[in-house]
């Protein structure tokens, strides 16, 4: 049996998305088991990202890229 985490930013939350969102994976037949919303601080962010620049750069780096290649404008976003 396989299990995926699935988490729903703020920004989905502030616009009342979260309803329409599990919504569509109960409709495709999958089954939500466990529920738990978390109010996310710096301390939390922190024991989950490392606070290393290589690795931020290399995440920022990532991103960009991905940017060029779907030829999308980041400042629009």
């Amino acid at each position: 049996m396989e299990r995926t985490l699935v988490l729903i930013k703020p920004d989905a939350f502030k616009r009342g998305l979260v309803g329409k969102i599990i919504t569509r994976f109960e409709r495709v037949g999958l089954r939500v088991e466990e529920m738990k919303i978390v109010k996310v601080t710096t301390k939390i962010v922190g024991q989950h990202y490392p606070d290393d620049k290589n690795w931020i750069r290399s995440v920022g780096k990532k991103t960009l890229d991905t940017y060029q290649k779907y030829n999308l404008n980041i400042a629009e976003d």
